[in-house]
């Protein structure tokens, strides 16, 4: 099955609930029923919320990485070269070859990834699934990328998968399976098409404004003012919507948009905003360097070892602004998403900032999106800086969009760039439920950003 919507649609609503229906379900056949995961951050915060959910620590043991799926991992596969051979099973577009050659040695594929051995496998953000017949699907992912697609196991590994996903969340360039992609393997290992869902049109985020996400598309696509203000006209119009009944569909309504060009009011009317108890984070793209990841107490640094540290002017007198990246101890993402109770975030929700990559697949009543300078607007189009990029997810991409900068050309390479980065905003664009709060310092985004909102 693939179920494929725009963000808020619902889609990992649909993945807890239809993983909670099947294993209270007792007519069900006997078998594992997996969510499995295509990130770390998804992973701990899936295994947190079950773990929470269920108060028992054995729980999360439901919650399997796509990784998993593949039959041997790296280590295995490091063990079995040094006795064949450093090069052995060493080309991914060999994959289907390589497969073959585990099972002719009677290689025994590894718990979790052997033929048909969970019942059902639900896969949410499945946009981040890794195909390696691709060149940029191959590197050091934590599995042995040279014996195939991460969604092929997991079909293979299923007797039912089913795929949730938004292809435009897809922003890493590692993460680059399709939806026609997983047609063929449906077709090779199932025999028949998968029975796909749409729920376009569906919006449970945003004030339940379909209007809203098309909004933010046409702006970040870059369309004219006129257009991105006739539509938002049908969004910022509407009366406020009533909260949804369980188990209806949200109605259209008001989404709250703010602008702000200095960041302690943009602050300000955010921690109004928790102190009437709702659920807030501040945001950005990857326009800074992760200078802290590694730091034991990144909260202790001083304000100039921050990640971020924005000069701005109020009343006439320079001031700065100074936050750090998400802190993430041992790769928990919990910390900074769920508010772990040991974390900062869970006595401040505003002393972190997330980014795209920590937030996709969650959602929070508000949420505050420093608009830095990596996408700016100049005359009558969207400028991507490609020294203003930092996520190394497609490092590839923003090093030769250097290179085309550096010649004075903007290329195939800055193009691809742009709408990277445009993806990374329209993730963060779409956390909320209630309102979104935008810090923009440069002047002409924000001006059109403002003439865009009407």
């Amino acid at each position: 099955m693939i179920v494929k919507g725009p963000p808020g649609s619902g889609k990992s609503v649909i993945a807890a609930r239809l993983w909670a229906t099947l294993v209270t379900d007792p007519k069900l056949p006997e078998g594992d029923v997996v969510l499995a995961t295509t990130s770390a951050s998804q992973n701990r915060n899936w295994s947190w919320l079950i773990e929470k959910a269920t108060k028992d620590k054995g729980a999360r043991g439901v919650v399997q990485k796509a990784t998993g799926y593949t039959p041997i991992d790296t280590q295995t596969l490091g063990k079995l070269r040094k006795k064949r051979g450093k090069a052995w099973l060493g080309d991914a577009a060999k994959w289907r070859a390589n497969v073959k050659t585990l099972r002719a040695l009677g290689v025994p594929f590894r718990d979790g990834s052997e033929d048909s051995t969970h019942l059902v496998s639900i896969v949410d953000e499945a946009h981040a699934l890794i195909n390696p017949e691709h060149k940029e699907g191959r590197g050091q992912y934590g599995f042995v990328v040279t014996l195939g697609p991460q969604a092929y196991h997991v079909i293979r590994s299923s007797m039912l998968s089913v795929f949730l996903l938004d292809p435009l969340q897809g922003f890493r360039s590692r993460e680059n399976t399709t939806i026609e992609d997983l047609r063929t393997w449906s077709r090779e290992l199932c025999g028949e098409d998968p029975l796909e869902v749409s729920l376009e049109g569906m919006q449970f985020r945003c004030a339940g404004s379909a209007e809203y996400v098309r909004w933010v598309e046409s702006l970040l696509a870059g369309a004219p003012t006129a257009e991105n203000a006739n539509l938002a006209r049908s969004w910022h119009s509407a009366t406020p919507r009533a909260r949804a009944n369980e188990g209806k569909r949200a109605k259209s309504g008001r989404m709250e948009v703010t602008l702000f060009d200095e960041p302690e009011s943009w602050e300000a009317s955010l921690r109004a905003r928790v102190r009437e108890g709702s659920s807030v984070r501040l945001l950005s793209s990857y326009s800074r360097p992760w200078k802290t990841k590694d730091a034991n107490s990144p909260h202790d640094l001083e304000a100039s070892e921050m990640d971020f540290r924005e000069r701005y002017k109020r009343d006439g007198k320079s001031r700065f602004w100074s936050r750090i990246w998400n802190y993430v101890p041992k790769g928990d993402y919990s910390w900074f998403v769920a508010s772990h109770p040991a974390s900062q975030v869970a006595q401040d929700p505003l002393c972190e900032v997330g980014c795209p990559y920590v937030v996709r697949g969650f959602d929070f009543d508000y949420v505050g999106i420093a608009w830095l300078d990596d996408l700016v607007w100049r005359r009558d189009r969207w400028v991507v800086n490609p020294a203003k990029v930092h996520e190394t997810g497609f490092s590839a991409v923003t090093n030769a969009a250097q290179r085309e900068a550096r010649r004075g050309v903007e290329g195939e390479k800055t193009a691809e760039l742009m709408e990277r980065v445009g993806q990374a905003y329209r993730i963060l664009f779409t956390r909320a439920l209630k309102g979104v709060a935008l810090w923009i310092p440069d002047a002409d985004p924000r001006e059109h950003v403002r003439s865009s909102i009407a």
